[in-house]
């Protein structure tokens, strides 16, 4: 599980994985929901208190958003396996966008991130880094690129076990109320 998600992040300094989440730990630690030990790595979030409580159940939507989009992307890759289809990536993000802000709107998912759009795009190309997927970009006679998204049939064991194994994980760390 942990190299489908694993560097979910977006690094525009150029920054270690490691300083970058460094960072990011002692941001937390400084609204008071954890503290963090630099020498050992170790985190520890302070449940008693409000601030942990909220950082706590934060964390917890966070993954849920991330897992929601690759399992969203996943039973698309499916689709696609299934009917032999090569589809537009552009056209095919766009449309996985537009059908969860509609599920969104029937209340089938709770609650949904301002990077919806970014989080399927990470996925499916984290799918195709994983070979679940293939992803096939062309210089168009203009310069600019295209791109291309298919899923050989003999990857639909690879897509419902990911499927299963994201689907555990929601279910087992589900989001608390305050």
């Amino acid at each position: 599980m942990g190299q489908i998600f694993r560097n979910e992040y977006v690094d525009r300094e150029n920054t270690s994985f490691s300083q970058m989440l460094a960072n990011r730990i002692k941001t937390i630690v400084q609204f008071g929901g954890a503290t963090f030990n630099e020498q050992t790595g170790e985190v520890s979030t302070h449940q008693t208190s409000k601030n942990g409580k909220f950082l706590v159940n934060h964390l917890q939507q966070m993954g849920h958003y991330i897992a929601n989009a690759y399992l969203i992307v996943l039973y698309a890759l499916e689709d696609i396996s299934e009917a032999n289809h090569t589809i537009n990536e552009t056209k095919l993000v766009s449309e996985l966008h537009q059908a969860t802000l509609q599920m969104y709107r029937d209340n089938l998912i709770k609650e949904m991130p301002s990077c919806l759009k970014e989080l399927l795009e990470t996925s499916l190309r984290r799918f195709n880094a994983m070979g679940v997927a293939n992803i096939q970009t062309y210089t168009t006679p203009t310069g600019s690129s295209i791109s291309f998204v298919s899923c050989p049939f003999e990857n639909l064991n690879k897509i419902e076990e990911l499927k299963l194994q994201i689907s555990e994980m929601l279910h087992q760390y589900t989001p608390h109320e305050l």
